[in-house]
């Protein structure tokens, strides 16, 4: 299991790389949001989802 420190390591590359993604594919430009913003929301969204994973798979066990 990743650490947190793993955890957040994992989501800061995640978040640069996406912003470079968006930006080549001009992609602010649809959404009218800096490319930055939208690489932050995406990778929230994918941090949230695992933590509502962890607290389902608690919650089968008892132990939420």
């Amino acid at each position: 299991m990743a650490t947190p420190e793993d955890v957040e390591k994992a989501a800061a590359e995640l978040k640069r790389e996406l912003t470079s993604l968006l930006n080549k594919h001009n992609f602010d430009t649809y959404a009218d949001t800096p490319d930055f913003v939208l690489a932050e929301y995406l990778t929230d969204c994918l941090l949230a989802f695992g933590n509502s994973v962890k607290n389902r798979d608690r919650l089968g066990r008892g132990s939420l």
